[in-house]
């Protein structure tokens, strides 16, 4: 249980977490959010936004949440690169 470890100030949440319900468990707590590197190039623009929107919105916290973008080969398209950053920004200003 995460909930019983002090002073947990960094998680690295995998694909799969449960954002919201970690966000319960752990409020003060920064979480990585890692993006699945196999699947990005298979996601629209539109769908990738909105899957980076959704889970920073399931953080709840803006200044302890982060995007992880790590493990990405020359596979990914510079343009979901780019879409990345763009929506890390729209979360800031929308959120």
């Amino acid at each position: 249980n995460f909930a019983e470890i002090p002073h947990l100030d960094f998680l690295d949440l995998g694909w799969g977490g449960d954002v919201k319900t970690l966000r319960e468990y752990l409020p003060d707590t920064f979480f990585n959010i890692r993006l699945n590197p196999v699947e990005l190039n298979g996601y629209s623009t539109d769908e990738l936004v909105q899957i980076i929107k959704e889970r920073v919105a399931q953080s709840g916290n803006l200044n302890l949440t982060g995007l992880c973008c790590i493990n990405m080969d020359s596979e990914v398209s510079d343009e979901k690169v780019s879409t990345l950053f763009r929506a890390a920004e729209q979360c800031r200003k929308e959120m």
